[in-house]
């Protein structure tokens, strides 16, 4: 006799492969597919000794990239670090965005990552533990007391809701008018933080500090902060033959209608109202062992992408199958030559940021539908 729980999971199981997940509040079946078909482009950044952080496409002529960059005049010159790179859909501007720092000095920094609400409101965190932004005329930056430690990533539904997530467990949260430290009940360094609206927001954790690899997925629930999965969930799931529990660190998320999606070593998908969940089995994402994932976006439950750790792969999820895009394979058939920085996908246009290990060169690829 079938047990109740692994019922619920069964049924779950089968509704989400007929299905997908379920269409926001409707909960009824989507049957659309996306196409696995891109236009490639490839862009070569002029930079060296480079690291490129984040970035976010406001359009596909608007696209954010940052971190710190040199290019050769500015080290021959002595020009200082850049720490932003715009795409303005003809060329790559480079930019120095100055950044507070202790001491009331502004200096451009290194900028961890980027966060735009608008094409007039984007933030930015920066190493020194402040945060800048830009309101369309000018950008301003302050240090961030209510933190404890370095701010490592943003999310949030407006400028008067906006969280800051960092090292040491640090959250915080901007209500328009002040910053306050967030009590997340854990001291791992929180490297991701996403939602989809006030009420559905998820954060990883992840770090090595204490010698040992640290894994944590919190969840906002009734105002609090949750833990609802931890390494000893999915620690000796590997290689994944329980589908019933996640597999391999946890370093990427995203969530769309019911449905939360965590990157591990194969894909976690688990249902927002019950908690029930599924792992997709290895060979249905067209994924190797050992190639955990590091990205994880999308726009809709037919049209996810995901990135591996190691080498230049995409998989895209169009709705009813899992399929690698072939361009990259033909680029990186080995998976040792590349490395992907930094994603970003805007319904038929995904850019990405990668390091070509073979030349030393930092590319985007702009891919279009």
């Amino acid at each position: 006799m079938v047990s109740p729980s692994k019922l619920a999971l069964l049924v779950f199981m089968l509704l989400t492969a007929a299905c997908q997940e379920p269409d926001d509040d409707s909960y009824t079946c989507k049957a659309n597919t996306t196409s696995h078909q891109f236009v490639w482009e490839v862009d070569t950044l002029d930079i060296i000794y480079s690291e490129l952080d984040d970035m976010t496409a406001i359009s596909k002529t608007d696209v954010w990239m940052v971190g710190y960059f040199n290019t050769r005049q500015s080290i021959d010159e002595d020009s200082g670090l850049i720490n932003a790179i715009h795409w303005d859909g003809l060329d790559y501007e480079m930019l120095q965005i100055p950044g507070r720092m202790y001491g009331d000095s502004l200096h451009p920094h290194q900028i961890y990552s980027v966060f735009a609400l608008s094409i007039d409101d984007i933030w930015i965190t920066f190493s020194t533990g402040a945060y800048g932004h830009w309101d369309g005329n000018v950008w301003r930056s302050e240090l961030i007391g209510e933190a404890r430690g370095g701010l490592l990533d943003i999310w949030g539904t407006s400028n008067d809701n906006l969280y800051f997530s960092g090292t040491n467990g640090s959250l915080t949260l901007f209500d328009g008018q002040q910053f306050s430290l967030i009590e997340t009940n854990t001291d791992i360094t929180l490297t991701d933080i996403y939602g989809f609206d006030e009420d559905h927001i998820w954060m990883v954790g992840f770090d090595t500090r204490t010698g040992s690899i640290r894994n944590i997925v919190l969840a906002y629930q009734d105002g609090n902060w949750l833990e609802i999965h931890n390494r000893e969930d999915f620690e000796d799931n590997f290689p994944p033959n329980d589908l019933t529990r996640p597999s391999g660190e946890i370093e990427c998320l995203w969530a769309h209608g019911d449905t939360l999606y965590l990157g591990g070593i194969s894909l976690w998908k688990e249902s927002i109202s019950t908690g029930e969940g599924y792992l997709v089995p290895l060979e249905q994402l067209d994924w190797g062992l050992r190639y955990g994932m590091s990205h994880l976006v999308g726009n809709q439950s037919n049209d996810i992408f995901a990135f591996p750790v190691l080498g230049l792969r995409m998989t895209h999820f169009n709705g009813n199958e899992w399929r690698q895009e072939p361009y990259f394979t033909e680029l990186d058939p080995s998976r040792t030559n590349f490395s992907i920085r930094a994603v970003s996908v805007l319904d038929n246009d995904i850019f990405i940021a990668a390091v070509d290990f073979s030349t030393g060169n930092h590319l985007i690829f702009r891919g279009q539908r």
